[in-house]
């Protein structure tokens, strides 16, 4: 039995039916500028960056330093005198 307030089914056109979704090209590759082209390369070697860098600076840090304390010229004697009044209770 057919309900009477049920609504009626409505019917596809030919025209809905038949159209085909719209096919899209493959899009065209953006010309590599130098900052991709960079950041690609630099995303690839982070490790061996990072290892690189950590070794020059570890290695210039050994080889610039320097353990003399009279180097220093006037902070030298600065201390100097702070340890001297410390030990003595006084104020230079």
């Amino acid at each position: 039995m057919a309900q009477p307030n049920k609504p009626k089914a409505k019917h596809v056109t030919t025209k809905v039916r038949d159209k085909k979704p719209p096919v899209y090209s493959p899009q065209k590759k953006a010309p590599s500028t130098l900052f991709s082209s960079m950041d690609n390369w630099t995303e690839k070697n982070s490790k061996a960056l990072l290892i690189l860098i950590f070794g020059t600076s570890l290695l210039f840090s050994l080889l610039l330093f320097n353990a003399r304390m009279d180097v220093g010229g006037d902070d030298s004697l600065l201390w100097m005198l702070l340890i001297l009044s410390i030990k003595a209770f006084s104020l230079p």
